[in-house]
């Protein structure tokens, strides 16, 4: 699935930035860079992330801010010291196809699972069977493919895709482990025979500003369902 290319990683984990502009960030990455690309980054707040399609009734009685994501999946709390958030950019020149993203969602998580048993984390693949995620909150239940700590049986990784004209989207979160610095640049080495390290380019920040205005902090996005 993934290129014998080069990966270029965006570790943004010491600029910790708003919710819309997080998600504005990887969906300005995806129409704006035309290679794989890897982004390790943190939340200024801690935030709920909801899926695309998930209602947003009842959302503003709660105390937490929350964002609307542009990927599928469930309710994902974000924030804690012990969180990792990252996105994988797959641009559609670089991607095998595949008859499901079900697929592509297990490739990424088989990368996700050898660097974290190599940084001393150990954790086992959810198998086939498993069965589809009951309720809202992501991370009380694992699903096909999920990492899961082997003697807990608790969720640590998750994650959701979304596929357009343009690519492959992956947004993920590690939880309930702290990671060493080099995590970002072991995940990318495993993607890929050749990394880069870029800061955003002002092409790319100026498209997730307009993005973090127009849309993710917009009332017709967040309440759209």
């Amino acid at each position: 699935m993934f290129p014998e290319l080069k990966v270029h990683l965006f570790n943004n984990l010491r600029t910790p930035a708003s919710a819309e502009f997080n998600m504005a960030c990887d969906e300005a990455l995806l129409q704006r860079i035309n290679v794989p690309w890897l982004r390790i980054y943190n939340w200024q707040e801690k935030t709920v992330s909801i899926g695309y399609f998930m209602p947003s009734a009842n959302r503003d009685k709660g105390v937490m801010p929350w964002v609307r994501r542009w990927t599928g999946g469930g309710e994902v709390m974000h924030g804690h010291p012990d969180e990792t958030t990252f996105s994988l950019g797959l641009p559609c020149p670089f991607i095998i196809q595949q008859p499901s993203s079900r697929l592509y969602y297990r490739e990424i998580h088989k990368h996700v699972q050898d660097v974290l048993i190599q940084q001393g984390v150990p954790c086992e693949m959810t198998p086939n069977e498993s069965s589809e995620q009951e309720g809202s909150a992501c991370f009380k239940k694992a699903v096909t493919s999920d990492l899961v700590n082997p003697e807990s049986g608790r969720k640590i990784v998750g994650g959701a895709l979304r596929r357009t004209r343009e690519g492959l989207l992956y947004q993920g979160s590690i939880q309930g482990v702290t990671l060493p610095e080099n995590f970002g640049l072991e995940l990318a080495t495993s993607l890929a025979l050749d990394v880069e390290n870029l800061k955003l380019s002002s092409e790319v920040e100026e498209l997730a500003d307009i993005l973090t205005v127009d849309k993710y902090s917009s009332p017709e996005w967040k309440y759209a369902r």
